[in-house]
């Protein structure tokens, strides 16, 4: 709902894009197509930047002096992950990754995937930071429609999202609302919930919802990096997906370290049923690197959001924690505190208000099992192998037997033709 007042507001399809030619092509589509005309009172509206957040959404698993990607310049996976050594391994860890002169920091959770031991993280903290000049073309305009088709601007639009955002489905093409309400002050049963409200199916009221609560700013919080010299090798990158935010990392410690793991790993992110639609409003609860179990509530509803590196939108679901995050907190796994339902990992967030992206795990789980099939084919590769130079083996021994029972006559125990050999070893 978009309007000065909530008594004259209307319900609003706004596209949110910090390209302008992209949203408003994709506003034209939807309006030309007429679908809209089935729904009477709706309007379509775009916007450069996310007007409810109440600060930036960012990628919490960056850091300013980091310089260069860390893939591995042979283009293989092997860029290695550590942990803090005085710390016992938990289900639910920070992780560390050099990169140049700095520190990554990420929260990750431990996942057993046919047999093998990962850790799922942000992919983002294995990449370099993007400027802005390379995500967007910023502007601050907000237009909604109008007989003129002129564009309007609105300071108290301002509010910054580094985040694409688009609507799930447009549901109106009613133009026209009054000039006066063309310069008004954004409106919503909760006003921080503008953009996640407007690009998410369907008219719905947030009023009775807990994310309508005012909108509080809590003071920053910062994780402390611990000395290299504290920090022992967990994994390496095994595999990752930049579209939707995640990496697998591969644990490759000591046997002991590994059996440790295993008992303790009752890991809730392998045992958890997968949500495909929370409730409005719904209690979650997660652990992050900075502040440990936080809790908080989710919109029931989805958006699209187009990671910073991503080439196509993917759904996600917009939490608000009841605390500030920091760097490292990106990778926290977000489960309904009720139901024990995993929503999925935060993907970007605001420092100050606790507003976060969830990337969905119902589209990430499925692409994360296919990856460790990965290890299971290897294995099998590497199983024939070992048959066949045990084959090759076989049939060396066979031969050299075979010259000396030729040189030294027939005996009473000599060696089986190589045939029936070779035939018992196929078998």
């Amino acid at each position: 709902m978009i309007g000065r007042t909530e008594k004259t507001a209307s319900p609003t399809v706004l596209f949110i894009s910090e390209n302008d030619h992209y949203r408003k092509e994709a506003r034209k589509v939807i309006k030309e197509s007429g679908i809209l005309k089935q729904h009477p009172g709706f309007k379509t509206a775009h916007i450069s930047r996310d007007p409810g957040w109440g600060g930036p959404l960012e990628q919490l698993g960056l850091c300013q002096e980091t310089k260069g990607s860390i893939e591995n310049p042979t283009g293989g996976p092997e860029t290695p992950v550590f942990y803090e050594y005085s710390k016992r391994l938990h289900p639910t860890m920070t992780i560390y990754v050099r990169h140049g002169s700095s520190t990554r920091v990420a929260t990750a959770n431990a996942i057993r995937l046919h047999g093998h031991l990962f850790y799922l993280a942000p992919s983002h903290v294995f990449f370099d930071r993007l400027n802005n000049s390379q995500t967007s073309q910023v502007d601050d305009d907000f237009e909604i429609d109008s007989e003129s088709e002129s564009e309007y601007d609105d300071a108290a639009e301002a509010s910054i999202t580094s985040m694409g955002s688009q609507s799930t489905e447009a549901l109106s093409d009613q133009d026209d609302l009054s000039d006066d309400e063309l310069h008004s002050k954004t409106t919503l049963d909760s006003p921080q919930l503008t953009n996640i409200m407007a690009s998410s199916p369907g008219p719905r009221r947030l009023s009775n919802s807990s994310l309508s609560k005012e909108q509080i700013a809590h003071p920053p919080r910062e994780i402390t990096t611990p000395p290299w010299a504290s920090l022992r090798q967990l994994g390496v990158l095994f595999d990752w997906c930049v579209d939707q935010d995640w990496a697998l990392v591969e644990v490759t410690m000591s046997p002991d370290s590994t059996i440790s793991l295993y008992r303790l790993l009752c890991s809730p992110l392998s045992a958890a049923p997968i949500a495909v639609l929370p409730k409005d409003g719904a209690r979650v609860i997660t652990h992050t690197a900075s502040g440990g179990q936080m809790t908080g509530s989710i919109l029931g509803m989805p958006s699209y959001a187009r990671l910073p590196r991503g080439k196509s939108f993917q759904e996600v679901f917009a939490v608000h924690l009841d605390g500030p995050l920091a760097d490292g907190d990106c990778g926290s796994a977000i489960f309904g505190a009720d139901t024990g339902e995993l929503f999925g990992h935060i993907v970007a967030g605001c420092r100050s208000t606790g507003f976060a992206y969830v990337m969905a795990a119902r589209h990430v789980f499925p692409k994360l099992a296919k990856s460790a099939l990965r290890i299971k084919d290897m294995e099998r590769r590497y199983g024939r192998c070992l048959i066949e130079l045990d084959e090759d083996a076989a049939i060396e021994r066979d031969d050299k037997d075979q010259e000396v029972f030729a040189v030294s006559g027939p005996r009473k125990y000599g060696p089986k033709p190589v045939g029936s050999q070779l035939s018992k070893v196929k078998e």
